[in-house]
């Protein structure tokens, strides 16, 4: 664990996936072929013959209306309980309500799962029932969701967001089987699915160009292999949170502050390896990145960060010619060309080489920066509390356990 609780901790998942009010499997059944799509086909016979007369019907003014007017209206409905209701009216309204109904199916437990995989895998369906499904989350299963079960949902090709946190009974092997049959998906969370490795990322990278959210948090297998892959063949990545991944270097970290300029937050908390080179990337090309977490990245120095806005020293001839000139440091000061003006979360948790400095600098580059976590920086002195103050009002939460410098 690497940071502590507080409100500027963020969600875990990446899929916005809001839990419904009722649960699918409370609701309503998986559509099988001999229940209400099925049932609407049979009364369509029945309007046919009302058509030459034989059966003279007066139609409502609902059952004309135009199919994206009825669409519109029937996603207005707020539970799938209410779109199954839809469903039975009519064929038509059964064509433009099954899709909304299958649109973001919702598991407690496992018997729900079983029933939607029987109805995908069978080949006498009354709709293509896999194409309908944008958006999985399996948080409520957990370990309970095997890879024997996951693999079956390859079948859902247009998926869009899928959730995985902690579903840790999934393998490499059915990650690389599933993923790259879903070329559609923006949004990924793999939060401690601990067998995940660069083989099955890699996979994703090759197939999910439109990639948006990550989460690889607690996929300790993972390196700098499969995270240059994201960033070589996913540029509209805005979201990636890297938490645990002990094998990550420098490399994939400025790979993806070069390749992804649209990065609104980076979650590096615990990467260990992570130092002042790819941090410094990340400042220089990440411009409109809004939250920033380095906890416990304990080889990063103020060398890493903005430099404050003082005037360098005028250089002139060595007043004692015959003394041992003093080390260069690794890197020049920090300018940036532009001030972060959209960053609001940053976390510097047990950074410990960080200086006064390095908070001046921070401060003055990106002055609406309004959760700011600096518990045991114990480099710290007075001199970075009053760089602090500078932020005013902006300043919404300030931790500074442990900074006792």
């Amino acid at each position: 664990m690497y940071s502590h609780p507080s409100p500027a901790q963020s969600n875990t998942s990446l899929s916005d996936d809001e839990h419904e009010e009722d649960d699918m499997d409370r609701s309503t059944s998986f559509l099988l072929p001999a229940s209400p799509a099925r049932w609407s086909s049979k009364m369509h016979e029945l309007s046919l013959a009302d058509v030459d007369g034989s059966n003279p019907v007066n139609h409502s003014p609902a059952s004309q209306l135009p199919p994206e007017i009825l669409i519109h209206v029937l996603k207005q409905l707020h539970t799938p309980r209410d779109i199954h209701s839809a469903l039975l009216v009519s064929r038509a309204w059964c064509e433009c309500s099954v899709e909304l109904l299958w649109h973001k199916p919702h598991f407690s437990k496992l018997p729900s799962l079983f029933k939607m995989i029987s109805v995908i895998c069978r080949k006498d369906q009354t709709f293509t029932y896999p194409r309908f499904v944008r958006r999985l989350n399996f948080l409520m299963l957990g370990a309970h969701l095997s890879s024997q079960l996951f693999t079956r949902l390859a079948a859902c090709s247009r998926l869009e967001r899928l959730t995985l946190v902690n579903c840790s009974s999934i393998s490499d092997g059915a990650l690389s089987a599933v993923l790259p049959c879903c070329p559609n998906l923006v949004a990924l969370d793999l939060t401690n699915v601990a067998e995940t490795t660069d083989r099955a990322v890699c996979a994703l990278a090759n197939t999910a160009f439109r990639l948006q959210g990550l989460n690889l948090g607690g996929c300790k297998l993972v390196t700098h292999e499969g995270v240059t892959a994201i960033a070589r063949n996913c540029p509209q990545l805005r979201r990636i949170k890297l938490s645990g991944l002990e094998l990550l270097t420098d490399s994939a970290v400025s790979a993806l502050a070069i390749s992804c300029p649209l990065l609104l937050e980076i979650d590096l908390n615990g990467c260990e390896h992570v130092t002042d080179a790819s941090v410094r990337d990340l400042w220089t090309h990440s411009i409109h990145i809004r939250e920033f977490r380095l906890s416990h990245c304990s080889d990063l120095s103020e060398a890493g960060f903005p430099a404050p806005p003082r005037e360098t020293p005028p250089s002139g001839p060595n007043p004692f010619p015959n003394s041992t000139p003093l080390a260069m440091p690794q890197y020049p000061p920090l300018k940036l060309s532009r001030p972060f003006e959209h960053l609001r979360m940053l976390d510097l948790t047990a950074c410990s080489n960080l200086t006064d400095d390095a908070v001046e600098g921070i401060v003055s580059n990106a002055s609406k920066i309004r959760n700011l976590v600096l518990a045991k920086c114990v480099g710290l002195t007075d001199a970075a509390v009053e760089s602090i103050c500078k932020l005013g009002r902006n300043l919404h939460y300030l931790h500074l356990g442990h900074a006792n410098g």
